[in-house]
């Protein structure tokens, strides 16, 4: 059993949870700065981004079963974060093609509100998004091997 320090529940509405959420995974003894130099320049770069951990969770609230009762679970670890829900993958994704495949959201209407809220720029670029932002701060990139697919 991996030991944690620190436990918290929310039951906000969504547009409260993210903000929320962040503030929690954001506070400088769970996200620590990691340092990288180039010449003469020094960056702080957060072990954690943000838009990453948002994109997740919005990617989660798009793509969740609403047949299942179950709670959406953010884990914090020293070096990673992992974020499930219920359901796996929607029909026709799976971990070879989830960069290549055309985004199927389970709730269509949540994802017409996101993107008619602005949280999200359209269907189909969350997923990229968070590969990109790992790339380019030489992240891990996303796991998703512990997905099922049902």
């Amino acid at each position: 059993m991996i030991q944690y320090t620190a436990c918290k529940e929310f039951q906000l509405l969504l547009f409260i949870t993210i903000d929320k959420v962040w503030d929690y995974i954001n506070q400088p003894a769970s996200n620590p700065l990691l340092y990288y130099n180039d010449g003469s320049y020094i960056f702080d770069i957060p072990s954690f981004n943000k838009e990453v951990i948002g994109e997740a969770i919005l990617n989660v609230c798009c793509h969740r079963s609403m047949l299942i009762q179950s709670d959406v679970v953010i884990k914090q670890y020293l070096d990673s974060i992992t974020i499930t829900n219920a359901g796996g993958f929607p029909s026709g994704v799976d971990m070879n093609n989830i960069l290549t495949v055309n985004s199927v959201p389970r709730s269509k209407l949540m994802s017409e509100v996101l993107q008619k809220t602005g949280l999200v720029e359209r269907s189909g670029q969350g997923v990229e998004k968070m590969f990109y932002n790992c790339i380019m701060e030489g992240e891990a990139l996303p796991d998703y091997s512990g997905t099922d697919s049902y």
